[in-house]
């Protein structure tokens, strides 16, 4: 069931030009919302986000979502730079965001960071599905499979 949502989720991307309700950059992180609510933050190669930085992109999420729920890619590809302590945990646990969030895609292409998001992920564990991708075309692939296994 988890996978069929998810596909339908997801399937919006990639963008078009005219299907976002919001697109603006950050504190470097590039914050993209389509129609169908789902929220794309992509994170640039040499990231140094602290916590207010976090709850600020927090807070344009929710303005721009409102009480809708959403789903969710955080695109770590090529990103080497690093996420305070503080903003880390907000991000898995203070962010008033959270309850809102279906499900969640972390794009990753290297492995030192694909370590820290996997340790990420078992120590803050998150309350929504999250699958890990090697390449952003590559959730889209497996989620059709699973849609129709």
């Amino acid at each position: 069931m988890t996978g069929i949502i998810f596909f339908i989720i997801f399937s919006a991307y990639p963008h078009h030009e005219n299907d976002h309700k919001y697109d603006a950059v950050h504190f470097g992180v590039r914050l993209h919302i389509d129609q169908q609510n789902l929220v794309h933050l992509k994170f640039p190669p040499d990231i140094d986000l602290n916590v207010t930085e976090a709850k600020h992109i927090d807070s344009v999420i929710l303005k721009e979502i409102g009480s809708d729920s959403f789903s969710l890619i955080v695109d770590l590809k090529d990103s080497f730079g690093s996420m305070s302590r503080e903003a880390q945990h907000f991000f898995a646990k203070g962010a008033p965001s959270i309850p809102q969030i279906k499900a969640s895609a972390i794009i990753v292409n290297n492995l030192p960071v694909r370590i820290l998001v996997k340790f990420y992920m078992s120590f803050f564990k998150p309350i929504y599905f999250t699958q890990i991708f090697a390449d952003i075309r590559r959730y889209s692939q497996i989620f059709k499979q699973r849609k129709s296994g």
